[in-house]
């Protein structure tokens, strides 16, 4: 039986979604984007299978080597040609060292080495007075994945401590936080579960409005717990990711908890922020597969009611389930009155209605198996596989899990021990950390530089710098996405200044608090194409929050029960404004500095 569901895995991971999305946004208008270059294959050592945590730091260092010292300035001038292959050859090694992308184990130790032949050369002034302290992360993360735990943690201890010196908050939030965070996952691993607990808090207590800080060390901390505490930690962020609902749900009806999943589903919206108009997602769902991702979620949600005695609620969710085809079928355009029916339109109706097909097959799957739980505690584990082996969606593993709950008789051990062990690995696929993945989780360096003045977009649309906020309203103007972006600037700092424009928006509505129904920050790329051929560029951070306006004191249904998720403006004017009014003052004082010598 774990076979013949283990499909299942990918469509639930699909549907509970992520808060570290790395989706993309391409400006739409240049008709090609670059192809990247074949990968050059470097074969892979042996893997080393020493359990982590098992060697001491001596040892460690004996293998590994220490962070090397930094080289004093030379004191003899290289020729040109030199300086040239010197600076190209650090540059290089540089940019490896601080990659963020997945770190396979092979490469594990060609990074290493990278971090240590910049680390040995003299500082250069155009890298900024971090780069050391960065650097140093990147040796930790190199020796996280070679199991290096106690070795990484000097190389954190280090880092540290040249921000200690710099006294920078914006370090401390940035590159910082990142140390933390390798630190207590190296801590887990150590054993060290309580300490790492305290650190992981005082991470989300710095930054509580970045979803995306919050997420990661949410993510390094259930690593190491189990599922209830797992549930209590995702609870506890709803208000600023509202996708950890969706997590909440999956394992709810998972473990078979009816009653929570569906109170948590009734929360979730599956709607997702409005693009800005002339970009698109690269990498997201296509419209086939966000119906189909909502169908799921609503069939699960009809089973849920079903399963707890609620059938005119369940039939009402099937139908809405099915209403979702009609909607995305749409209507036929040769029934328009018309002289002439474009062809195109036609075309398009057509391969709707084909890909449609599978959609009505999800529909009655779910029919099927509403109906099948009635019957279930009267079957056995292998008559259950065989009723809904024809069943065509992975979607419906967490309902088929749950009725191998209810099997009762002989056979229930073995159907719970099944139900446990396809749980188990629908979690671990969600909520598992490896330490290649570290780099991505990590929140970015961070500089005076890099923060934009907060200013709407549509402000100062002929002299735009890239950056700033917009919005789009839908319906009365209750329900609006608000868009903060930049060319500069951290995945961190967008996300909290979305926070600061949506505070903004509702006070301007005469409103004092807003909810966020779903949101999602991305790097931006975009693609020019020109006589030489085209090319792709970074355009920094996107961060988008669907927000209901409400009044904290009489808030709109369904969000007198759920009062915890609204976020009121004096939150925000309390809490996030005064570093953000901090940071200008300091950009204006340099500005008049600058302005006094020159």
């Amino acid at each position: 039986m774990r076979g013949k569901w283990g499909m299942g895995l990918l469509a639930v991971t699909a549907l509970a979604g992520s808060a570290h999305a790395a989706a993309q946004t391409t400006n739409p208008h240049p008709p090609r984007v670059v192809s990247p270059p074949p990968p050059v294959y470097i074969p892979p050592p042996p893997i080393d299978t020493a359990a982590p945590g098992k060697t001491s730091l001596e040892e460690q260092i004996a293998r590994w080597g220490a962070a090397p010292a930094q080289a004093a300035t030379p004191a003899i001038l290289l020729d040109k040609k030199e300086a040239k292959a010197l600076r190209r050859k650090r540059n290089q090694d540089r940019e490896q060292c601080l990659n963020s992308e997945k770190l396979r184990v092979w490469m594990a130790t060609p990074k290493l080495e990278a971090c240590d032949r910049v680390l040995a050369m003299a500082a250069d002034a155009s890298e900024g007075w971090d780069m050391r302290a960065r650097l140093l992360q990147g040796r930790a993360v190199s020796l996280l994945s070679l199991d290096g735990d106690r070795l990484a943690m000097a190389a954190l201890d280090e880092s540290d401590a040249i921000g200690e010196a710099a006294h920078d908050s914006l370090f401390d939030l940035g590159v910082g936080l990142s140390n933390d965070m390798l630190r207590a996952y190296a801590m887990n691993r150590l054993g060290r579960a309580d300490e790492a607990r305290e650190i992981l808090g005082r991470i989300r207590a710095a930054r509580p409005y970045a979803a995306s800080v919050v997420a990661s060390a949410d993510l390094i901390e259930v690593a190491a717990i189990d599922r209830t505490a797992m549930r209590a930690r995702l609870a506890e962020r709803i208000a600023i990711d509202p996708d950890a609902l969706r997590i909440i749900f999956l394992v709810d009806l998972l473990d078979g908890r009816l009653p929570e999943a569906d109170a948590v589903g009734e929360q979730i919206s599956l709607t997702e922020p409005k693009m800005r108009g002339g970009w698109k997602m690269i990498g997201g769902l296509d419209p086939v597969q966000q119906v189909e991702r909502e169908m799921i979620f609503q069939g699960l949600r009809a089973y849920v009611a079903a399963a707890l005695g609620d059938m005119a609620r369940a039939d009402q969710l099937s139908k809405d389930t099915r209403t979702l085809v009609s909607d995305y079928i749409g209507e036929d355009p040769r029934n328009e009155q018309q002289r002439r029916i474009s062809n195109i339109r036609v075309k398009e109706y057509l391969a709707r209605v084909e890909s449609s097909k599978g959609m009505l097959t999800i529909a009655t799957g779910f029919d099927t198996i509403i109906g099948l739980r009635r019957e279930v505690a009267g079957l056995t584990p292998k008559q259950l596989a065989e009723r809904v082996t024809p069943l065509s969606s992975p979607g419906m593993l967490p309902a088929l899990v749950e009725m191998l709950r209810q099997i009762r008789g002989p056979e229930q051990a073995e159907a719970t021990a099944t139900a446990d062990l396809i749980t188990r690995e629908v979690v671990g696929n969600i909520m598992t950390l490896e330490a290649g993945d570290l780099g991505m989780l990590l929140p970015k360096a961070e500089a005076l530089d890099d923060i934009p003045k907060f200013a709407s977009a549509a402000s100062k649309w002929l002299f735009s710098d890239g950056s700033g906020w917009s919005q789009a309203k839908e319906g009365d103007g209750s329900i609006r996405t608000v868009r903060y972006e930049t060319l500069v600037g951290s995945r961190a700092m967008m996300e909290e200044m979305a926070l600061l424009a949506a505070a903004q928006l509702a006070r301007e509505e005469g409103k004092d608090g807003f909810v966020i129904l779903s949101n999602r920050t991305f790097a931006r790329q975009t693609t020019t194409t020109g006589w030489g051929g085209s090319s792709t560029y970074s355009s920094g951070f996107e961060s988008q929050a669907r927000i209901q306006l409400v009044d904290s004191a009489n808030p709109p249904a369904p969000f007198t029960d759920q009062t915890a998720r609204i976020i009121t403006v004096s939150q925000i004017e309390r809490d996030l404004q005064p570093r953000y009014d901090r940071y200008m003052a300091a950009k204006e004082a340099l500005r008049q500095a600058k302005k006094a010598r020159d």
